[in-house]
């Protein structure tokens, strides 16, 4: 049953994830980290894991992207967030301590700085606290996300209203003729 392998499969995903957010709420404490739970999770079990932890703030209400555009990174597994990262100009880091390609999504992982064990994760959330993420993997698969994206980099609502614009001088311009 694909259903149960899922539940299964990221039960232990989680408990990877708590472990490695102790560790570094730990060794980095004048960082906060905000856990944003999926749709789907339960924000208690983040609240009780992380009580006694001032530096870990679970949040589940509001809109994610204002927590985007004010982190100086995201962290994700297989999740959209890590997506809303990369077009928010932020280095982006999969944690995949776990991989299981039926139950997985590829896109946000392979558009992010895969990393798949804590020393690799603590190497990468240093690089981005010191100012030192110059990833050129970020850059080009930032570049490949917008080629295959329509609009990522436009507002499709002024492309609309240009095109809507240029048609009405058009028939404007023939009625007057006429």
């Amino acid at each position: 049953d694909k259903l149960k392998l899922k539940s299964e499969f990221f039960e232990g995903v989680l408990t990877d994830y708590l472990q490695a957010i102790k560790c570094f709420a730990d060794e980095f404490k004048d960082l906060n980290f905000i856990i944003r739970p999926h749709p789907s999770e339960s924000i208690v079990t983040y609240e009780n894991y992380f009580k006694d932890f001032e530096n870990v703030i679970p949040l589940k209400q509001g809109n994610v992207a204002n927590w985007i555009i004010n982190a100086a990174g995201v962290i994700h597994y297989d999740c959209t967030t890590g997506l809303e990262g990369l077009l928010a100009n932020k280095p982006v880091i999969a944690f995949v301590p776990r991989h299981n390609e039926k139950v997985v999504a590829w896109l946000p992982i392979y558009m992010s700085k895969k990393v798949t064990t804590i020393k690799d994760l603590k190497e990468a959330i240093s690089a981005i606290v010191n100012g030192e993420h110059k990833d050129a993997d970020f850059i080009e698969k930032q570049d490949e996300f917008y080629k295959t994206l329509s609009n990522a980099k436009d507002f499709s609502a002024d492309n609309i209203v240009i095109k809507l614009i240029s048609k009405l001088d058009k028939i404007t311009y023939q009625f007057k003729i006429n």
